[in-house]
């Protein structure tokens, strides 16, 4: 529930160059910079759909717009307007400027409001969500992170004099507003990539000469599984068996990791054990994941299923094989199961009487395996080109750290054409804290960035162990305009061998190397 030291004190400690401060400047307090207030704990008997004036809880900041309607009386000052930067104060301690219109500030959501003649309300946005992020990695807690109004004033941001403060804002808002266009490109390459794998999808299941059409439970046999919590009669003979649960059963793929065992009767344990070749498929849950699954490989032998996962055992057959029943079910019969699923409060399902009778494209004999082929072909293109998609948001990603940190030192382009360089300092406000002292981490990466190309790479990652595209991209001392040079210099120091990737995808300085 609270931080382990002072605000400060993680701020002066940490090596994420997002909370660097130009030695030119001075640091303020959050609490001086701007109005910083905690909502009020309106009461909930007066919430309502309808009626009321709008307010705003703290699930509201990340889709920035409310629905909640309150009724009651209203004190004063818990207004938020558009403009105004949120935070929530629990779970991730999210900000994000409200436009969602004028409407109450609700508790456990705090309101910066910026001191317009002291500090810019665009660079307390740039800058605060890095130290939100510290505070919530130091704040211990039981089941949820809970971050106090007072730790939240006490944020040290950097201080530049307010002629500058507008034109570092200015700078940012420009660069972020580029990297924004190139993340919405991103998303819609893997839009179009996925709509394109759908359609071949489509046209690989399109009925030709020969073709015939059956019912999912006439080529094969239909079966659910176990369910959890059984009673068993005393002393009765058990069985310990690994289960597969809806989450261990994905579209596509099956997820062995995390497989829980159930104590099974023998005669159950039997009857749901799996088999090579079985056609798995959830039976309940989220509507549109109603369907999905893949098929069994005898990968945990004597591995049973729960009963919200369906099994389709094959009839001997020359015209199908599992996969091409599994590619079609989770592709063109998707819409059967949406059609034919009960929808409870918050789950839905299906029956395995719906499962079995579905429609299912019989083709003629050898075609089912190139179609499975096909379609295999086309999910690893899809596969390559999200993992590229991925990497590039990961480069954007430093970009965004990079333009944020070179604004916290003072490096971003701020000088107009015709203005003079500006290096005056406003003289220190009596509350704002010294700026606090180089940690020898900081030390190292300064020096680090002071050297170009693969040497450069080589001492961060030798300094300070692996590190994310995004940490190396602002700590390697790049600019928001050498992503591609930062991407070329990345490649040629992975095919000399220097840098290598790890299994969770950060960049590594290999040892051996240096000789």
């Amino acid at each position: 529930m609270s931080l382990d030291k002072a605000v400060a004190e993680l701020v002066a400690e940490s090596a994420d160059p997002r909370l660097d401060c130009a030695p030119r400047w001075t640091r303020i307090r959050l609490g001086d910079a701007a109005e910083v207030i905690s909502g009020y704990a309106f009461p909930s008997r007066f919430f309502g759909d309808e009626h009321g004036h709008p307010i705003i809880r703290i699930r509201d900041i990340a889709r920035g717009q409310t629905t909640t309607r309150y009724s009651g009386p209203v004190p004063d000052g818990f207004w938020v307007e558009d403009g105004d930067l949120l935070v929530g104060m629990d779970g991730d301690f999210k900000a994000r400027r409200w436009s969602g219109g004028r409407a109450l500030l609700n508790q456990r959501v705090a309101r910066v409001r910026a001191k317009v003649q002291i500090y810019s309300q665009p660079l307390i946005e740039e800058f605060l969500p890095a130290y939100l992020e510290l505070l919530r990695d130091h704040t211990s807690s039981v089941t949820v992170r809970h971050l106090s109004i007072g730790n939240l004033r006490e944020v040290p941001l950097p201080l530049p004099p307010v002629t500058e403060q507008a034109r570092l804002a200015a700078a940012a808002e420009q660069l972020a507003s580029k990297v924004g266009i190139v993340e919405r490109d991103l998303t819609s390459a893997l839009t179009r990539a996925e709509a394109f794998h759908a359609r071949v999808a489509e046209a690989a299941f399109e009925p030709g000469e020969d073709w015939t059409l059956s019912a999912l439970g006439e080529v094969g046999q239909l079966r659910s599984g176990i369910a959890l919590g059984r009673r068993f009669k005393p002393g009765e003979e058990l069985v310990q068996r690994p289960f597969l649960r809806v989450a261990n059963v994905q579209r596509g793929r099956l997820v062995l990791d995390d497989l829980s065992i159930m104590p099974v009767r023998h005669v159950d344990a039997a009857r749901a054990e799996l088999r090579a070749g079985d056609v798995l498929m959830i039976e309940g849950g989220d509507r549109d994941k109603l369907g999905r699954g893949w098929v069994w490989e005898n990968q945990v032998p004597g591995c049973i299923h729960q009963n919200h996962v369906f099994r389709l055992r094959l009839h001997p057959s020359d015209r199908l094989t599992p996969e091409y029943v599994s590619r079609y079910v989770n592709t063109v019969g998707q819409s059967w199961f949406d059609e034919h699923a009960k929808q409870t409060s918050n789950l839905a399902s299906i029956s395995a009487a719906a499962v079995a009778a579905m429609p299912l494209r019989v083709p003629p004999p050898g075609v089912a395996q190139r179609i499975a082929h096909t379609l295999a072909h086309s999910d690893r293109c899809l596969d390559d080109v999200a993992r590229e998609i991925e990497q590039s948001r990961a480069l954007i990603g430093g970009v965004r750290t990079a333009i944020t940190a070179m604004a916290a030192q003072g490096r971003l382009s701020t000088t107009m054409p015709g203005d003079a360089a500006i290096n005056e300092n406003p003289a220190p406000s009596r509350t704002a804290p010294s700026p606090p002292p180089k940690t020898a981490t900081q030390a190292r990466r300064t020096r680090s960035a002071m050297k170009d190309g693969v040497p450069s790479m080589e001492e961060v990652l030798a300094d300070q162990g692996p590190l994310s595209p995004e940490q190396l991209f602002a700590q390697a001392g790049f600019s928001p305009e050498e992503v591609e040079r930062f991407y070329r210099t990345l490649l040629a120091a992975v095919e000399r061998g220097r840098i290598r990737e790890t299994a969770d995808r950060r960049l590594a300085f290999v040892e051996d190397a240096r000789a």
